[in-house]
């Protein structure tokens, strides 16, 4: 678990977090929402102290418990999937910022559910994001999360608890005095190395390894990004490939979780531009 200094450090980066990736100051009798699960309770409460400090309006929302998702998905019909409580239309077209809490207990509850009811729960909620998309790309509204330690994380990672607490304080730097002019040096750092990258005149990227023999173009207009604050901890510089002049072979070694279902040796095969 961690210490109460470093959830108030936490709450502390987020909210810079919040800041830097909507590009605007925000204002008073702004509204902002905070999304957790129950293992981020006491984030949660600090920030919600944090931002009325600030003289804005949080909106709290608990999380389905892993045990509410499953039957959910298990039970819902058509209907009750793709249903939208009273009043979440007007929310999402109003508030300015978003902070999701994520501490899951489970990361495999869903492994028997169809996955098409997953889809059709994603498709349905496409308008909101559509709206959430509007307004962040108008510099109205911004977001970022971050991971807590929970036993189910420090267990897929074949870590102890300890252990995996330690590693998400120090990839956040919450062992140092100031986290958030640690960040703010990172982001500062980080924005010449886009500056730099985007000014390289690049046809394409190769790389080549055991698994990997991938030509990656990135088009005309694209831009390197990350280190935005959309995330915390984040370190990665990346860009939205071109598929026209995209092919070859790219291979994950990492291990991951998708729909409740461990996932790993994903290969992605493009064999031409057409």
């Amino acid at each position: 678990m961690l210490s109460d200094k470093a959830l108030d450090r936490y709450a502390d980066v987020l909210l810079w977090g919040l800041a830097t990736a909507k590009k605007r100051a925000f204002k008073k009798n702004e509204i902002i929402l905070l999304q957790y699960e129950l293992p981020a309770l006491n984030l949660a409460e600090i920030l919600y102290g944090k931002i009325l400090d600030l003289g804005m309006h949080p909106i709290q929302r608990l999380g389905l418990t892993f045990g509410m998702e499953y039957n959910f998905f298990r039970k819902g019909n058509e209907k009750q999937l793709t249903f939208w409580p009273p009043g979440e239309k007007e929310l999402y077209k109003n508030i300015h910022g978003r902070i999701f809490l994520r501490a899951p207990t489970s990361l495999t509850h869903l492994k028997d559910i169809d996955p098409m009811k997953i889809g059709k729960v994603l498709v349905s909620r496409k308008p909101l994001r559509d709206i959430l998309d509007k307004r962040e790309a108008e510099r109205l509204y911004s977001w970022t999360l971050c991971t807590l330690p929970t036993s189910e994380l420090a267990r897929q990672a074949k870590a102890s608890l300890t252990q995996y607490t330690e590693q998400i304080i120090k990839a956040c730097y919450l062992d140092r005095p100031d986290p958030v002019a640690e960040w703010r040096a990172i982001h500062t750092n980080v924005t010449e190395i886009k500056k730099w990258l985007n000014s390289l005149k690049v046809k394409s990227f190769h790389m080549e390894s055991r698994n990997i023999d991938l030509t990656v173009t990135p088009g005309e207009r694209r831009k390197w990004a990350g280190v935005s604050g959309h995330n915390i901890p984040s370190f990665e510089l990346f860009f939205s490939p071109d598929w026209r002049g995209t092919q070859g072979t790219y291979f994950a070694n990492l291990p991951s979780f998708r729909t409740g279902n461990y996932v790993e040796g994903v290969r992605l095969r493009r064999c031409n531009n057409r």
